[in-house]
């Protein structure tokens, strides 16, 4: 109602205006029937003009952030495809870009100082998460399967097609959400949250928790549980409740090979199922691990290891099997581009992230900021997250649930956005 009280001013005029470009950019980028139609190049260059216009010290923030990306990219370029001006220099600048955009977006609009664009463009984007998450839960129950089988190299595109056009969503969603799940435990535990919050929080944690559990990559699930734990110890203030995380521990470790048992038997059928039982032969049966993920993950790491510093050229078609099959972000960039590349690589994203991190107070960045920082180099690492969408969803979405949770709670920001 006040929005429309005012529509007539140029302000309100112009926020219109944002409010609808920001849908559109959205919907585009995110949601899958529409993100299907439009490509990388596409995506970057609308990325770059909606930051130009609507993001308020986005040209400083850019400086900073493309010193490591044209670094990235250079050394890309004169190492691993030299001499490919397309996909050696301009591929990698513009994938990194647009993979660290959406933190870049969260900062600017945290930047325009009015909480009703935060407030708006939030509920924007929640209500296109929404339209994934029910499409997908609603998929998973006609096949278990679903976002894995979108995950994977299949002939049967007619299906996967339909898929998309439906807005389910696959592996970028999956991981998306687990962070997305940690932020929101995060939040729930450190701030003071009025009733209303409370209850959202806690939806929002039981539909993204409900999700992991049945998305079938075993992988994320064992790390959201695994960070899920260290939040609990880091977020328990009193010695009373931290000797009683203890004891709870302690007593599940004691029951580790009968609660794996049950978790084996509760996923029957599936791949979650399977990765478990190889897990628990190797931890309770002294079978050794034979995961095949483990023997590409090591050929990436002795690739890396005959080139470290500047990283191997890729124009041999096995180093870049190696590299392409290493199934890690973090490891694939290092194979291509060495410490130099892998570096430039991290303090993109640092520097994207940056104005926010210091836009909170110490505790908000040890309960919440660190561990959504741990989940995304531990999953980086062993999974790739070079995906825009899993960006958008952990980069925009988790980074603004927390800026919309402080923005209305009793413990509030440090200082104003630093530049």
């Amino acid at each position: 109602m006040e929005l429309l009280k005012h529509i007539g001013t140029k302000y309100d005029k112009y926020n219109i205006v944002f409010y609808i470009v920001t849908a559109c950019l959205v919907t585009y980028s995110f949601l899958p029937s529409y993100r299907s139609t439009i490509d990388l190049p596409q995506i970057a260059v609308i990325d770059m003009i909606y930051g130009f216009l609507f993001l308020p010290g986005f040209i400083s923030h850019l400086k900073r952030v493309a010193t490591p990306i044209i670094i990235y990219a250079i050394t890309y370029f004169l190492v691993a495809l030299p001499g490919n001006v397309k996909l050696g220099l301009v591929h990698p600048f513009m994938t990194l870009f647009i993979c660290v955009f959406p933190l870049m977006m969260a900062a600017g609009i945290l930047k325009r100082n009015n909480s009703k664009d935060l407030t708006l463009t939030y509920f924007i984007s929640i209500y296109f998460f929404f339209v994934i998450i029910i499409s997908t839960i609603e998929a998973i129950q006609v096949d278990s399967s679903v976002m894995r089988y979108l995950t994977s190299s299949h002939q049967d595109t007619t299906y996967e097609d339909e898929l998309i056009r439906n807005n389910v969503g696959g592996f970028a969603i999956a991981y998306g959400v687990g962070g997305l799940f940690i932020v929101l435990v995060g939040c729930f535990r450190t701030f003071k949250l009025k009733y209303s919050y409370k209850l959202i929080c806690l939806v929002l944690i039981a539909v993204c928790g409900y999700l992991v559990a049945l998305a079938q990559f075993t992988t994320l699930l064992i790390l959201v549980l695994t960070i899920l734990g260290y939040q609990i110890w880091i977020t328990t203030k009193s010695v009373f409740s931290k000797i009683l995380v203890v004891i709870v521990g302690i007593t599940l470790l004691l029951y580790s090979e009968d609660i794996m048992l049950w978790l084996i038997k509760l996923y029957e059928g599936n791949a979650t199922s399977q990765h478990l039982k190889e897990l628990y032969d190797v931890l309770f049966e002294e079978q050794e691990y034979n995961y095949s993920r483990r023997g590409l993950l090591s050929d990436a790491i002795d690739l890396f290891a005959t080139s470290p510093i500047w990283g191997c050229n890729m124009t041999n078609p096995n180093n870049l099997l190696i590299a392409d099959s290493s199934h890690s972000t973090i490891m694939g960039a290092a194979c291509k581009t060495g410490l130099i590349g892998l570096i430039s690589f991290i303090l993109a994203y640092w520097q994207a992230f940056k104005p926010i991190y210091r836009h909170f107070e110490k505790i908000v960045r040890k309960q919440i900021l660190t561990p959504m920082a741990i989940f995304f180099i531990v999953l980086s690492y062993i999974n790739p997250t070079s995906s825009d969408v899993f960006n958008y969803t952990f980069g925009f979405l988790a980074t603004m649930t927390i800026l919309i949770i402080a923005n209305n709670n009793e413990l509030k920001q440090k200082t104003s956005l630093e530049n």
